[in-house]
């Protein structure tokens, strides 16, 4: 399913993207690599990328949007949802994509976490669900939900949402 990912989001990248691709292709396993505890994922490329936070159990998700989003963004994945405040002490994200249906933790309650924290009292999240129902959308925006997406999701939808919401 990666590969096939990756084939994907290379013939949706434009030629810039490709050229920094290829330029960054070495660092691309440093990437991969770049596992701690918990299995978070962090983009160290450039320290002047927005930042994003993906919190989600799937590893796959986490990989895909690590992969579609690393060449424009400082991508951080968590995929233990329950590891989040300790996550907050160490990064500022200046914006959050979080799944709804986690096995420890709901999204709607990493919501409450997040806007709690006096750093991220108005920092974009954006919900990624595969249940779009009105009851659990309506639910994220009155927590602070600034936007959402429903999975499978088109990579150049979310990158949209993402700078519409960092006003890029």
């Amino acid at each position: 399913m990666l590969n096939r990912l990756r084939e994907v989001e290379k013939n949706e990248n434009t030629e810039e993207d490709n050229n920094l691709n290829n330029r960054n292709r070495k660092n691309d396993t440093d990437d991969d690599n770049n596992l701690n505890d918990g299995g978070i994922i962090k983009n160290t490329k450039s320290l002047d990328k927005p930042v994003i936070l993906a919190i989600d159990d799937s590893p796959d998700i986490l990989k895909t949007l690590h992969i579609i989003l690393r060449n424009k963004y400082k991508v951080y994945t968590l995929p233990k949802p329950e590891k989040l405040s300790t996550m907050l002490s160490t990064i500022e994200p200046d914006l959050f994509l979080l799944d709804y249906k986690m096995p420890a933790i709901s999204g709607l309650d990493l919501i409450t976490i997040i806007r709690k924290h006096p750093k991220h009292k108005k920092t974009p999240i954006i919900f990624l669900t595969s249940d779009a129902s009105r009851d659990i959308i309506t639910s994220a925006v009155a927590l602070g939900v600034c936007d959402y997406v429903v999975k499978p999701f088109k990579s150049d939808k979310l990158r949209a949402k993402i700078e519409k919401h960092l006003n890029i």
